[in-house]
């Protein structure tokens, strides 16, 4: 079962709930009431990359003005192994979901 071939099945929609990360200040009664709303609107969420749907047409356009300079250099700390593990494999879904190209 997926959000495309099913997506009201009762144990999607129970692993959507649980899946759903919930605020610690709600009180029980907030608790119910915000799983209730997810329950009932459980088809709109993704359970994972490969249920996202893609937007025919859609594109994403970076505005940035002409004469717009940026540093050649990247300031930024390599990734640990699991870092870099985790990184990649996320990177693989999407590409496998056609989220990226």
């Amino acid at each position: 079962f997926t959000r495309i071939t099913d997506p009201r099945n009762p144990n999607r929609i129970a692993y959507i709930v649980k899946s759903v990360q919930y605020g610690k200040e709600l009180s029980p009664e907030e608790r119910k009431k915000a799983e209730d709303l997810v329950s009932k609107y459980a088809d709109i969420f993704a359970g994972s990359l490969s249920e996202v749907i893609p937007v025919p047409g859609a594109q994403h356009q970076l505005n940035i003005p002409d004469r717009t300079t940026f540093n050649l250099r990247v300031n930024q700390r390599a990734l640990t192994p699991p870092q870099t593990q985790f990184l990649h494999g996320r990177i693989d879904e999407m590409l496998t979901a056609g989220i990226i190209e």
